[in-house]
């Protein structure tokens, strides 16, 4: 079976307290239809996993990353029935550049079923490195 790199973007902020995390509708035509999902996409050939991080927030929300600001939190596999992927999962702090789609992380129960299994199982493990 072959393995997929992947890498994603979890965009975050805290307000006092209170930690919220940026997230998008998937809108493809699969079975994860209509869940929230983190940008991000794959790896080309010979790609940095930051640089197609970078590279894929900005195809899929048309934000540009300050590299700088960008942390790799931690690299996740997860094989299904006819895939394999491997995650590497960036967190980002945001400064302005996102605008709606935030969730507040307190509120989790309200939306973390819409979440795939795979980003649920090492969310919480993410953000514990974050959380105020």
């Amino acid at each position: 079976m072959n393995v997929t790199p992947v890498s994603i973007v979890i965009p975050y902020k805290v307000e006092g307290k209170k930690l919220s995390i940026w997230m998008q509708k998937r809108e493809t035509e699969d079975e994860l239809f209509g869940t929230l999902e983190f940008p991000g996409g794959k790896i080309e050939p010979g790609e940095d996993p930051s640089f197609a991080a970078i590279r894929e927030i900005k195809e899929e929300a048309g934000v540009q990353l300050d590299q700088d600001r960008l942390r790799l939190a931690t690299i996740y596999s997860n094989s299904l029935q006819k895939k394999s992927v491997c995650l590497y999962v960036y967190v980002y702090i945001d400064n302005g550049e996102f605008s709606s789609s935030w969730y507040s992380y307190e509120n989790r129960k309200d939306f973390i079923e819409k979440i795939p299994p795979a980003n649920q199982a090492f969310l919480d493990g993410v953000l514990a490195s974050i959380a105020p």
